[in-house]
This record gives C-alpha cells, sequence and structure tokens, in this order.
C-alpha cells in the first residue's frame, strides 16, 4: 500500500463544518455535538475524561467547586464510565455518537486505512479530468457511492468524501436517534444531496447498480444487516426522484415512522425508474 498524502486532520474539520452547516442551512439541526478525533496514540482513557468532561459547561463546574467540591470527580467519575465502555466497544469502527453527552468521536486510523485502500483500487485507473467516480468501500456495505473530482486531487476527494459520510451518518444518530438503518438511510441521502449529485446522469447509474445489488441481497439474506438495509432504502429514495433535490428535513420525518419491515417490502416491491 503506497504512502497517500493527505492531511486527515484538516480534511475532518473542514467536512465536519460542511455537514453541520448543511444540518443548520435545512433546519435539521439546533445543537452542534462536539467532535472530537482519536486514533490508538490518543490513549482511549484519556478521550473518555473529556468525554465526560464535555457533558459539564464551565459554569456548572465552577458551581461545583464552589458549593459542593466533591461533585467533580464524582461527577466525572460516572459518566468516565459508560464513555470508556462504548469507545472501547466500537474502537474498530470509525466513529460513535455518544447522545447523552453530544460527542461525535471519529476513530482516524480506521479512517486512513479505508480511504489508503479505495485510493489503491483507484490508482490503476486514468483520472486526469473533472468527473464522477464510483468507490465501494467493503467495510461501508454492499452499494457504492459516488465522488466528483476535478482530476487535481483525487486523493483528498476521496478522503473527504469517506470522511463526509462518517461524520453525517453519526450526527444523523443525533437526530434519528439509535435506529441504525434510519442512520444509514440519512447517511446516504444526505451524502448525495447535500454534494448535488442530483443533477448528474452518472450518478443514476451508480444508484442503478446498486439497486440491483440490493434487490438480490434482500433476497438471498435472510437476516439482512441494518446498514445495507438504510443505504438500499436511499438508493431507491433518489431513483424515484430523479433530477430533484429533495427536502431532507420532511424525509427524516418521514423515516420516522418506517419500520424495518416497510424497508424490506418496499426494497423487494421496487422496480427500477
Amino acid at each position: 500500500m503506497k504512502n497517500y498524502r493527505y492531511d486527515l486532520d484538516s480534511i475532518i474539520d473542514e467536512s465536519f463544518e460542511e455537514v453541520m452547516k448543511y444540518f443548520n442551512n435545512g433546519g435539521i439541526i439546533k445543537r452542534k455535538p462536539l467532535l472530537i478525533k482519536g486514533d490508538s496514540r490518543f490513549n482511549i482513557t484519556t478521550i473518555s475524561i473529556l468525554s465526560a468532561s464535555a457533558f459539564f459547561t464551565y459554569s456548572e463546574i465552577s458551581n461545583m467547586l464552589e458549593y459542593h467540591t466533591f461533585y467533580v470527580p464524582i461527577s466525572l467519575i460516572i459518566w468516565y464510565i459508560p464513555s470508556f465502555w462504548v469507545l472501547w466497544r466500537h474502537k474498530d469502527s470509525y466513529g460513535v455518537y455518544m447522545p447523552v453527552i453530544r460527542v461525535i468521536y471519529t476513530m482516524k486510523n480506521t479512517l486512513k486505512m479505508t480511504i489508503d485502500k479505495l485510493l489503491d483500487a483507484l490508482s490503476s485507473k486514468n483520472i486526469s479530468g473533472p468527473s464522477i467516480i464510483s468507490i465501494k468501500p467493503p467495510e461501508l456495505g454492499i452499494v457504492a457511492y459516488p465522488v466528483y473530482t476535478d482530476g487535481n486531487n483525487v486523493e483528498k476527494d476521496v478522503a473527504k468524501a469517506i470522511a463526509k459520510l462518517i461524520l453525517i451518518h453519526e450526527v444523523a444518530h443525533s437526530i434519528i436517534g439509535t435506529s441504525e438503518w434510519k442512520a444509514s438511510a440519512l447517511e446516504y441521502l444526505i451524502y448525495f444531496y447535500n454534494n448535488e449529485f442530483h443533477k448528474y446522469p452518472k450518478a443514476y447509474e451508480i444508484i442503478e447498480k446498486n439497486i440491483e445489488k440490493c434487490k438480490a441481497y434482500i433476497e438471498k439474506e435472510k437476516r439482512p444487516s441494518l446498514y445495507n438495509l438504510g443505504l438500499c432504502y436511499a438508493n431507491i429514495v433518489i431513483d424515484k426522484h430523479q433530477y430533484l433535490k429533495l427536502n431532507i428535513k420532511s424525509i427524516v420525518e418521514e423515516i420516522k415512522y418506517l419500520s424495518k419491515e416497510d424497508v424490506i417490502n418496499i426494497i423487494k416491491s421496487y422496480n427500477i425508474h
């Protein structure tokens, strides 16, 4: 694997600001979660303490110190324990959202490995000008994603696409709750429309292939993964509304009332546009 050059820290920061701007402008979310970036060099114990601390405001801590000094260490320990457990459980994931303290924690090492694999797969292709390419990270489900590149910095374009997908997914959990299929559906939909892929025929070629794969997958798998269910449902929504920019806020409301069984039936019965 080559040593690709891209600044993942700045890409995550830049992507997070763009994602939050989209959510805010759409009236989908008002309160911004805290973003914490970590990797294997950043001890999980340390990050758990920071996550626990993030739950309290400066004024709350000041008040505790003034009137009940012993509350601070006790309170931090109470929040440290679940933070440590969640982070340890998801240490090999791309990211995790901790709802009580409203913290999104990204796993940079895992992100980098996936990005580098994708760049390896693309290295044999001659991408020299503006184009929409298809990327298929095996770790992110069965579908492919469109990525726009002007050809000048494919490494950054791919890295940013993956970072955005992970961040959108975790922010989606802050809106939709713990449901994995619902967060996954919003992940693909928001990524697609935020990047305005609804304008490009090439993007719909990717969507059509995804739906064919999704229908075969649902017929074959007795227990389809929740992540794949959400991604497949999102692709059907996009195909049904070709060349239209959908109101994501209304889709959020629609998804809230759908069950897993509803989605399976929708995928099975859908005829490609």
